[in-house]
């Protein structure tokens, strides 16, 4: 089982300064206004989990269609 504790961010997107963001057991929301980098966050943790898989990593990605 995989389990995200943390999550630090710096010159990526629009977190240019370093961020921390620090998850607990249990379910975690992630609540801003826009344009606070709340996708953003969401497409480096993608990076990483499917940075292992060959080809593009949005291949892997679940899209609604």
């Amino acid at each position: 089982m995989l389990k995200l504790i943390r999550f630090e961010a710096e010159g990526f997107g629009c977190f240019k300064e370093k961020k921390i963001f620090e998850f607990e057991d249990g379910i975690n929301l992630i609540l801003a206004e826009n344009g606070k980098g709340k996708s953003t966050m969401i497409q480096g943790i993608e990076m990483l989990l499917l940075s292992n898989f060959e080809g593009s990593y949005s291949d892997y990605l679940y899209r609604d269609k």
